[in-house]
Parts: C-alpha cells; structure tokens; sequence
C-alpha cells in the first residue's frame, strides 16, 4: 500500500522479520510462558513512529534536506519502553519539515495521500502515521502533539490518537527532546485503529509517577462503567 499512500520513510525491516519469525518460531513451540506475556503485552505486535522520533539505525530526518541521510544512534524513550514490552518496530513514517504543518509533505520524500481517497490530506504533523495505521500497515504508532499533531491526522485518517497530559511520557529522542526538560508542550502519544487500544500503549510509555497512575486508573474506571 505504500506505494499509493507514500508513508513509509525508511525502517528496520529486515530485523523486524526476524524478530517476528522467531517469536513465531517460539509460539509454535509452546515456549512463550504466561509470565512472559504478562512481562511483554505487545510480544511480536508490529508497531511504527514518525521520522522524528529517533528509532537506532533508521532514518532520521524530520523532512528536512539538510538531514536527509541522518541517522538515529539510539532509540527515543517511548520506543525503547515499547520495544522492552515485546512491541517490534517496523517503519518510521513521514512528517512535515520539523513537524511544523497540517499537511504531512516535505521535500525529502514529498506528500503523503489519504488512504481513503488518494486525492486528500492526512494532516500533520503524525499524517505518516495515521495513514499507515488506517491503511493496516501498521497495528498501531507512536506519535507526537503539540497543537494537534496527533489528533488532526486521527481525525483525517479515521482512526484514533490520544495526547497524554504533559509530563506523562518521557519525551527524550522525540523532535530533539532530551527528556530532562521542566516543561514541554510536546508529548508522546498512542495511535491505533481501536480506542479501547490507546490505553495499553500508553500504559507503556508513561513515567512510573503517581500521576500517571492516577490517570490510567481513572481510565480503567470509566470503561467498566461504559463496559
């Protein structure tokens, strides 16, 4: 499908077979126990990110031309916690120059079309992002927002994105964080064809504070109730 929607940058794809095909090779065997599962929830499921959150090995360019042959040393913060969670990353996806618009296009690997009608946007600025999850290219990604860099593609590509209140992700390796900042406005967030799968995967991603906690079991508590 890439082809068509052009959202796929660069990735470690070769890696990401084989690490599938072992983790199958393990399921078949009867090897994976029950304590590994609970210790790695995402075990073999395919996940992707934007070009400008750093996965080690992968393009890094955040669609500028000065960077168009970067690439990342180590994993962001998110990417590591998810990948550590059996998570296996398969591609990082395109964004606009520095993720500054609501138009995913650059000129290192142009404009990326709407999966539901080629002739449309995806928004910006995680718009490889969504159309590669609303294309089933992805089982779901890892995006940022600042102003709706998450949300807008969501709302584009028909799937759904959560931005996470400040402070709740480590932030390091995204769009040049360091992680050790005081204060903000970008934050790491889940996206995914399925609402009920966003809080999983911020459960991942979040910081071990009380904050965080509080949070996600507010969350498990409005969907019993909904349930």
């Amino acid at each position: 499908v890439n082809p068509l929607i052009n959202a796929v940058v660069d990735g470690p794809f070769d890696k990401a077979f084989e690490e599938s095909q072992k983790i199958d090779e393990r399921l078949e065997k009867g090897e994976v126990t029950a304590k590994e599962f609970a210790e790695k929830p995402f075990l073999g499921v395919p996940f992707s990110t934007k070009d400008s959150t750093a996965v080690e090995g992968a393009l890094h360019t955040l669609g500028l031309v000065s960077r168009r042959n970067e690439r990342a040393t180590e994993d962001a913060e998110c990417i590591r916690l998810m990948k550590e969670a059996g998570g296996i990353i398969i591609a990082v996806t395109s964004v606009p120059e520095v993720n500054r618009w609501q138009e995913t296009r650059n000129n290192v690997t142009g404009i990326t079309n709407n999966p539901y009608d080629l002739r449309r946007t995806v928004g910006g600025s995680s718009g490889g992002e969504a159309a590669l999850i609303s294309a089933c290219g992805s089982a779901f990604g890892i995006g940022t927002d600042i102003g709706g860099s998450i949300r807008m593609p969501a709302f584009y590509c028909g799937i759904y994105g959560h931005k996470p209140t400040s402070g709740l992700v480590n932030t390091r390796g995204c769009t040049f964080r360091t992680g050790k900042e005081k204060s903000t406005m970008v934050v790491a967030g889940p996206m995914a064809r399925y609402a009920k799968d966003l809080l999983p995967i911020f459960k991942v991603s979040q910081f071990d504070c009380q904050i965080a906690k509080t949070f996600i079991f507010a969350c498990e508590i409005a969907f019993l109730l909904l349930a």
